[in-house]
């Protein structure tokens, strides 16, 4: 992995990881060695040592859900949006990262810079919506976009190819349908 990543401009990891002590183990220590902008989601987000996160000076996204947030800093999200708000600014801002909650409003805040996003519906709670949203951040950061304007951008992207699905297929629609989407999102 580490050598392969000599070749990329971006790094989207913790789709589909695993928990596993290895796991762990060498996802952090390729947070140690990769000196590339990561994306870290899913699974990754729970394994993760979160001082390597503080102590980087690379570009880095996290991209939890509430649970996974809940289990990477500890703190439970409240109900009320503003609420919701203060929480994820101050999360950014002891992590260093930009931090993208994912929910019916996408919360996206690098330290004091926030920005939300309302794309996207209930269908888009099926497996894999996540790692498409990963993914798209990750290429964006690799077009040269940085991190906050990605996870602006991805969230936006990936809700509106959602919304897209939903207006077709209603809301049971896939990942892989979702991802059918995406170009047209761009338009």
């Amino acid at each position: 992995i580490l050598k392969l990543s000599s070749n990329c401009d971006a790094m989207v990891v913790g789709c589909g990881v695993g928990m596993e002590d290895e796991t762990a183990s060498a996802l952090n220590d390729l947070i140690r060695k990769v000196q590339k902008p990561l994306v870290i989601d899913a699974d990754a987000l729970k394994i993760l040592d979160l001082e390597l996160i503080k102590e980087s000076d690379m570009e880095i996204v996290l991209t939890p859900h509430s649970a996974e947030f809940k289990s990477l800093f500890g703190d439970t999200i409240p109900e009320s949006n503003v609420d919701k708000i203060s929480v994820v600014k101050k999360a950014s801002k002891s992590s260093g990262a930009t931090v993208l909650l994912k929910g019916a409003l996408d919360i996206i805040a690098l330290d004091e810079e926030i920005k939300l996003n309302s794309t996207g519906n209930p269908g888009m709670t099926v497996g894999g919506t996540g790692d498409c949203l990963a993914g798209l951040i990750g290429g964006l950061i690799s077009q040269g976009y940085d991190s906050f304007e990605s996870a602006i951008l991805g969230a936006y992207i990936n809700g509106k190819a959602g919304d897209m699905a939903a207006h077709d297929l209603g809301n049971n629609f896939t990942a892989t349908d979702l991802i059918k989407y995406i170009p047209k999102a761009f338009f």
